[in-house]
């Protein structure tokens, strides 16, 4: 039987598209402008963009890093250009918009090419300057990360290794951080999972997936565009399922079955710890989670209760970000994202509450201060709003 949460998020979704319709149609003289404003930024390229020589010298491995840092740029891009670098990436750093006054030559000590841009297009369009680039410049890298600044990377231990092996092991054309896979309800009321997009913050990509005409055809006709649900869509998930319907093997390594797998064969007491630590953006799980502590017993019953829990939870939203510390003992806490929907935000004032009771290794000290102030600056007024 399909969950009742199902069916009242499909209606809601049909709801808002019906309620969507005069904004679609209001809109589309902008939409139309702004498909001219692609054209002729295409045409323009080398006029519009603004190329600075990194003092990196080029290596055989390469990574795409979008940087949106208007006001200034935080310590932790630079711990994680170190990390890159230390990695045997080269940096093109692709900046969206203009790059903050006296940081451009802070910026050349840890880059082979600074590119900057007009703020236009989101990450995908930065992408696509950053590709366009390499290729009108003859570069075929040996490894290919594209990743951007919306992550706090790494938290811990040594996730570009880890990527690399799993690329590696199961002959990928593409690995990430994380992995969407949607949920197909049987006949018989059991689950099967669909392997979805990569989450676009994180990408590596094999050569012989860069060379090829399939990653190549996208990118060429990928129409980049400051609308944020054309971007995620025609983007984000876009790119992924392109490129998966034609064959290409794309895999991350969080996802919500392998989370499910691995927290079965959990005790109780660490389901407790699981649950102390929860965040939730939906107030019913929220109070089911509350009863469940006030209730806990090391039993069998409260552990299949426990069990139940998380299982409705972690197929209702990102398992990672409802649960951290499950996410970071069963798989290593590698990245933290610094979205502003409240959602996350209660995360990473668990996820300090954790390292504050010593279940959770603290991260680099650059990185617990912007995690902490990020939290300590968090107005829900301003917050995007949660899904």
């Amino acid at each position: 039987m399909i969950p009742r949460w199902k069916i009242r998020r499909e209606l809601l979704r049909l709801a808002r598209q019906i309620t969507g319709l005069p904004r679609k149609i209001a809109s589309t003289p902008s939409k139309i402008a702004q498909r001219r404003e692609v054209l002729n930024y295409r045409r323009d390229f080398h006029k519009l963009v603004q190329l600075t020589e990194g003092e990196v010298p080029l290596g055989q491995k390469v990574v795409i890093f979008l940087l949106f840092q208007p006001k200034s740029i935080p310590g932790s891009v630079f711990l994680t250009l170190t990390y890159l670098l230390k990695s045997g990436y080269t940096p093109l750093i692709v900046i969206n918009g203009k790059v903050p006054q006296g940081s451009e030559s802070q910026l050349r000590r840890y880059a082979w090419l600074l590119l900057q841009r007009p703020n236009f297009g989101y990450d995908f369009g930065g992408y696509q300057d950053g590709i366009r680039l390499l290729q009108e410049r003859g570069i075929d890298p040996e490894r290919l990360i594209i990743m951007n600044d919306s992550v706090w990377f790494p938290m811990s231990g040594d996730p570009i290794q880890t990527v690399e092996a799993h690329l590696d092991e199961h002959r990928l054309d593409a690995a990430g951080l994380n992995q969407d896979e949607k949920i197909r309800y049987q006949p018989d009321g059991s689950v099967k999972y669909e392997l979805r997009h990569i989450e676009s913050y994180f990408y590596l990509f094999s050569s012989e997936f860069w060379k090829s005409d399939l990653f190549r055809s996208f990118w060429r006709q990928y129409r980049m565009s400051s609308d944020k649900s054309y971007t995620i869509k025609n983007g984000e998930i876009g790119f992924s399922a392109y490129a998966m319907a034609r064959g290409a093997k794309f895999s991350g390594l969080l996802r919500r079955s392998l989370f499910l797998e691995r927290i079965e064969s959990c005790p109780s007491d660490f389901l407790r710890l699981v649950l102390n630590y929860g965040a939730y953006a939906d107030a019913n799980y929220a109070r089911e989670a509350q009863a469940l502590l006030a209730s806990y017993e090391e039993s069998d019953v409260w552990r299949q209760r426990a069990l139940a829990h998380l299982r409705n939870v972690a197929l209702r939203r990102p398992f990672n970000t409802s649960f951290c510390l499950a996410w970071h003992q069963l798989f290593g806490m590698t990245y933290l994202k610094k979205n502003s929907q409240t959602y996350f935000h209660d995360m990473r004032n668990k996820y300090l509450l954790a390292i504050e009771d010593g279940h959770i290794a603290s991260p680099d000290p650059i990185l617990h201060a912007e995690v902490k102030a990020l939290v300590a600056s968090h107005d829900p007024r301003t917050a995007e709003r949660t899904l």
